[in-house]
């Protein structure tokens, strides 16, 4: 990508989300998602993004609708059974809420992409993602941050193992032609400068 699309991703469309009060969050997440694959390549190709935008706006639409399902029942339960009630109720809420969109969004992202001929298939589940980040974040508290490696390995363990990439023809061919046109250098500067920009 390019110091333009990088400033429009990082700070207009931000703004213009702040000032329109949220209303632009799906169009935001589609464009930073759009940012990282446009600017992506393996080798000489590079990747695409597909995913529509309504796909974004009917993720958000129905977290937007589980946050005000968990809102009016902690309310009714706060009113009901006592207000000892609502802590708890809105506690599961931002679980679901957070398990919903981790999986959702990642799925998202990696579901529209393709890369020449071959394309990805993420299946991320909301409650494993809730489960990694209830028992990581208690880990990380009882070692007092020393379980943060770890927890960073479970994660990404888990993203490798529910994604995958279905491909059209010889992989092979596609990865030999690949490394003859280009060097690692590319790679090894990345690490170098510890440049980490990604959307999943």
């Amino acid at each position: 990508g390019t110091y333009k699309q990088a400033f429009i991703n990082l700070y207009l469309f931000p703004l213009l989300n702040i000032l329109t009060l949220g209303l632009l969050t799906p169009l935001v997440t589609r464009k930073n998602d759009q940012f990282v694959a446009d600017g992506s390549r393996f080798g000489t190709t590079n990747f695409a993004f597909g995913t529509p935008l309504g796909a974004y706006y009917r993720l958000f639409g129905i977290g937007l609708g589980m946050l005000i399902g968990f809102v009016v029942l902690a309310v009714l339960a706060g009113g009901v059974m006592g207000f000892e009630w609502v802590f708890p109720i809105l506690f599961a809420g931002y679980l679901v809420l957070y398990g919903y969109f981790s999986a959702g969004l990642a799925n998202l992202f990696l579901n529209g992409l393709r890369l020449d001929n071959h394309r990805f298939e993420s299946r991320l589940e909301i409650g494993q993602m809730i489960w990694l980040a209830v028992s990581n974040t208690f880990l990380i508290i009882l070692t007092l941050g020393l379980f943060l490696p770890w927890a960073r390995v479970r994660n990404a363990r888990y993203k490798a193992s529910r994604t995958t990439l279905l491909v059209e023809d010889s992989l092979d061919r596609f990865t030999a032609a690949e490394k003859e046109r280009v060097s690692a250098l590319g790679q090894e500067m990345g690490d170098v400068f510890d440049v980490d920009y990604a959307a999943v």
